[in-house]
């Protein structure tokens, strides 16, 4: 992997690690996390949240049995891993310690102490080639206990605020007899909510800063993509759904949550049955792409003349 690869201070993150390739950077924690709090094209904006007031926090009770006296959780802002089904306190655990890295021959990696209370060791790796417009991201996870146990993996990605977020629908050609669509709603979410719209053939969530009422939605995207489109910028990410495999929140592949400071992207690994010392992986791949032009998301075919022009 011929990237640029160094250290440096970010916003108020303290020591960080920068991966470039000639065309994009990303920048990851390595005091705190690992979080990816900047992707972007170099020297560009950067697309995505950065929580630099520690706003997304938690310090339940039951964070501090579970982990610890004064323990507690921040989001940080930027991509994380989590393990899912999300779930208090395991998921929030207080990621706050210096992060190892790695630099590997065709990848940099970056793992997390131990979490000794959860029985898991999680890591992240970053791979680019030169000069191109994406990255992969590979989540991990490793059983550290001697009992299996059933997990998933999340790929968390906290985007800022303005844009429009879009997810395509799963095809009306298939089979007429069985249903290929679920949709997942959280007991906050209002359904009739006017950020997002659903239509034949996308669904698209626009973030509002003015709009504080918390919305999340989960669906089964066959598709493997969404899409993000924000002052000029669209950021996409691909993974993969396996149309055989469990997966959590009723079979949802895919979520997003947004508030009136940013938007919030996932996507979930299937459930898998981890033996002791088994390791499961979840894989995103993240592109980059300027849309300079002005479009109109409000129809399925003003999104096709966006991606067509892409």
């Amino acid at each position: 992997m011929a990237c640029e690869i160094k250290e440096l201070e970010f916003e108020n993150y303290g020591n960080c690690l920068s991966v470039s390739n000639g065309m994009i950077e990303a920048v990851v924690t390595i005091d705190v996390g690992p979080r990816i709090i900047y992707f972007g094209f170099i020297g560009g904006e950067n697309v995505l949240y950065n929580d630099l007031n520690r706003e997304y926090r938690r310090a339940e009770p039951i964070l501090q049995e579970h982990y610890g006296e004064n323990a507690q959780y921040f989001a940080y802002g930027g991509h994380r891993l989590w393990t899912s089904p999300e779930r208090m306190p395991e998921s929030y655990y207080p990621d706050n310690k210096p992060v190892i890295y790695a630099i590997l021959p065709e990848s940099v990696s970056f793992t997390q102490p131990p979490q000794e209370e959860n029985g898991l060791a999680l890591t992240m790796e970053i791979m680019m080639s030169d000069n191109a417009k994406d990255m992969m991201v590979v989540h991990s996870a490793q059983n550290l206990v001697k009992d299996s146990m059933l997990e998933g993996l999340s790929g968390c990605t906290m985007l800022r605020p303005g844009g429009t977020l879009i997810i395509p629908q799963n095809s009306t050609e298939e089979s007429p007899y069985i249903p290929n669509r679920s949709y997942a709603f959280w007991p906050y979410t209002r359904v009739s909510d006017i950020r997002i719209d659903f239509r034949e053939k996308y669904i698209t969530v626009r973030q509002n800063p003015t709009f504080s009422n918390p919305f999340r939605m989960g669906t089964n995207n066959y598709s493997n993509w969404a899409a993000y489109l924000n002052q000029g910028l669209l950021f996409v990410k691909h993974y993969v759904h396996n149309k055989s495999a469990r997966y959590p929140d009723f079979n949802s592949s895919f979520e997003v949550y947004t508030d009136d400071k940013m938007l919030e992207i996932k996507t979930l690994s299937p459930l898998y049955r981890m033996e002791p010392k088994e390791t499961i992986r979840h894989v995103e791949n993240w592109s980059l792409s300027k849309a300079p032009g002005a479009y109109d998301l409000s129809t399925d075919e003003g999104v096709d003349a966006m991606l067509d022009s892409l």
